[in-house]
C-alpha cells in the first residue's frame, strides 16, 4: 500500500471505537489523528531512500499502538484543568517511542524536529495545518475522520514530508529503474537455438536466438578489447612523473585497477564463448553476465580517490598545510567558459552544473525548484525536449535562443516557438566547430503569411515527420505545393 492517503487509513483504521470515545478532553480525537498523520509521514519518507532517514528504520504498527496507549495512560492519570504536558509527550514520542529506533544523529534531530512542530498547544489552532490542504480535523465520530482521510489528494507532494519538491524526482526515477529492470527480469532466459531456428519476426527475417546474439556481441567486445599494460613501460613512464607524488600513486593505482578489471572481462568473455558453444558448463554467472549483456546492462562486478590525491598534492605543495583543514571549494564564476583565457594552477576547474537556477543579481546558484520547472519533462522524446528548454529560456527572459541541431523537425517547431514566445532571436545551428551554419528562424517566421504560421506545424506532422508516416506517393514538397495554391 503506498501514498499517504492510502497509508493514512490503513493507519487509523487501528483506532477503536473504544479507544476513540476513551476521553472527552478536546485534545483528545484531534491528537489521534495526529499521532496516525506522524506514524504515515515517518513510515513514508523511507521511500525517498537516504533523502527520506538516513537509515532505513522499521518502523512498524506496534510504534503506533504503544504510542496510542502511552497518550491513553496520560490523558487518564494527568490533570487537564492545568493543560497538557507536551514536553512529556514529545520526549516520550520523539525519543522513546519512535526514537527508540533512531541512532543516526541527524534522524533524531528530524524526528523531534517534528515533535516541536506537530506536538504542541499551537495545534488546536483552526488556522493550524500540515501543509497546504492537510489541516488538522476536529470532529466527534470516527466516520467523519475518515471520510476526511478518503478526501486527501491522491498524490502526495513531498513538502508534506518536509522534503524539497525535486525530492520526488528521484523516488519516481527510482520506481521507474525498479520497474524496469523487473520486467527485464522476468523476460524468458531460455531461448535456445534449437528452438528459434526457423522463427521469422513481422518483416520475414529469422529470429536470432539470445545466444547467438550474445555471441556476436562478445566477439566484436573482444576484438575492441585493449592491449595489457605493459608492466616494464608503466614503471618507467610512472618514475618521470615522480614515484612518490600522490597524483602519481594515485594513477598507479587505478591503473592497476584497471588491469586487472580488463584481465577481469577478457576472461570472463572468452568464458561466455565457450560455454554458449558448448565446450564449458554455463555456470549461474555466466548466465547472468549473458542476461545483463542481451539487456544492454553493464554485468555486475564490472562496474570504482582523485579527490583525495588532489587534497594530497595540494597539502604537500604548501608547507604547514594539514590535509585535514584542505577543502574542495566550487566558486561559480561571472564570465562564461569562453572568457577564460587561462585558469589556477592548482584549482580544480570545469565543473558542470546539470541542473539548476542561478540568479543574475547576486551571482550564485538559486535554491529554488529550477529542476522539476527546467529539466523535467512527461515525456522521453528529444525533439520536444529540447523545444522544452528553449521555451523556457525564452519564457525566463532570454532574448536570443540558440539551438545545435539538424533536424528539420526541430527547425518546424522552432518556427513555432517564434509564434508562441517573445524571443527577439531564434537561431538553430548545425555543422562542425570550424564550419557551422547558423539559420535564422526568426527571420523565417517574419517571411511566413499568418496563416501560414499558425498552420506550418499541423501541415508538417500530416505530411510525414519523426512520429508520423508520410502519405503514400505524395511527397511534402508536392503537398506543400498544394497547400500554398488552396
Amino acid at each position: 500500500m503506498k501514498g499517504l492517503k492510502a497509508c493514512l487509513r490503513q493507519t487509523y483504521s487501528a483506532v477503536t471505537k473504544d479507544l476513540f470515545d476513551t476521553h472527552n478532553a478536546p485534545q483528545w480525537k484531534p491528537l489521534l489523528y495526529n499521532l496516525a498523520f506522524l506514524h504515515t509521514v515517518i513510515q513514508e519518507r523511507k521511500k525517498f531512500g537516504a533523502i527520506g532517514w538516513n537509515i532505513p528504520y522499521e518502523f512498524n504498527m506496534a510504534d503506533f499502538t504503544s504510542s496510542a496507549m502511552y497518550l491513553l495512560n496520560y490523558f487518564e492519570d494527568a490533570d487537564l484543568r492545568k493543560g497538557v504536558s507536551w514536553n512529556s509527550i514529545r520526549y516520550m514520542l520523539g525519543e522513546i517511542q519512535y526514537g527508540g529506533r533512531v541512532t543516526d544523529n541527524c534522524d533524531n534531530r528530524l524526528l523531534n524536529s517534528y515533535m516541536q512542530t506537530w506536538f504542541g498547544e499551537h495545534i488546536m489552532d483552526k488556522s493550524f495545518q500540515y501543509f497546504n490542504g492537510y489541516k488538522l480535523p476536529s470532529f466527534k465520530t470516527m466516520s467523519e475522520y475518515r471520510a476526511y482521510i478518503d478526501n486527501l489528494p491522491s498524490v502526495d507532494r513531498p513538502e508534506v514530508f518536509g522534503l524539497h519538491g525535486n525530492a520526488d524526482l528521484l523516488y519516481q526515477s527510482n520506481t521507474a529503474g525498479s520497474m524496469l529492470s523487473c520486467i527485464l527480469n522476468i523476460q524468458p532466459k531460455t531461448v535456445s537455438t534449437s528452438s528459434s531456428a526457423g522463427k521469422k519476426d513481422e518483416g520475414g527475417k529469422e529470429v536470432e536466438s539470445r545466444e547467438n546474439t550474445v555471441k556476436e556481441l562478445v566477439d566484436s567486445m573482444l576484438k575492441k578489447m585493449p592491449e595489457e599494460y605493459n608492466e616494464h613501460l608503466l614503471s618507467e613512464q610512472l618514475q618521470k612523473l615522480g614515484v612518490i607524488q600522490p597524483m602519481t600513486i594515485f594513477l598507479k593505482q587505478e591503473v592497476m585497477r584497471m588491469k586487472k578489471l580488463l584481465s577481469s572481462i577478457h576472461v570472463t568473455l572468452n568464458n561466455l564463448q565457450l560455454a554458449i558453444e558448448g565446450s564449458i558448463c554455463m555456470s549461474d554467472e555466466l548466465q547472468n553476465i549473458l542476461d545483463s549483456l542481451y539487456d544492454a546492462i553493464v554485468p555486475h562486478g564490472w562496474v570504482k580517490g582523485f579527490l583525495t590525491a588532489t587534497l594530497q598534492e595540494i597539502a604537500r605543495k604548501h608547507s604547514g598545510w594539514s590535509l585535514d583543514n584542505v577543502s574542495i571549494v566550487c566558486e561559480v564564476s561571472k564570465v562564461f567558459k569562453e572568457d577564460v583565457s587561462m585558469v589556477p594552477n592548482e584549482d580544480l576547474n570545469h565543473v558542470i552544473v546539470a541542473a539548476g537556477g542561478f540568479d543574475q543579481s547576486t551571482k550564485a546558484i538559486s535554491a529554488s525548484g529550477v529542476l522539476s520547472n527546467l529539466l523535467f519533462a512527461n515525456h522521453k522524446e528529444a525533439n520536444t525536449g529540447i523545444l522544452l528548454h528553449a521555451k523556457d529560456a525564452t519564457n525566463n527572459g532570454y532574448s536570443r535562443t540558440v539551438v545545435q541541431c539538424k533536424d528539420k523537425d526541430v527547425l518546424v517547431m522552432l518556427v513555432n516557438l517564434c509564434h508562441e514566445s517573445h524571443a527577439d532571436e531564434v537561431w538553430i545551428s548545425e555543422g562542425t566547430s570550424s564550419q557551422k551554419i547558423f539559420v535564422p528562424v526568426h527571420t523565417i517566421f517574419s517571411s511566413m503569411p499568418i496563416d501560414v504560421r499558425q498552420s506550418l506545424i499541423g501541415f508538417h506532422s500530416i505530411t510525414g515527420c519523426d512520429t508520423t508516416s508520410q502519405p503514400n506517393g505524395i511527397s511534402k514538397k508536392t503537398a506543400w505545393e498544394f497547400y500554398k495554391k488552396s
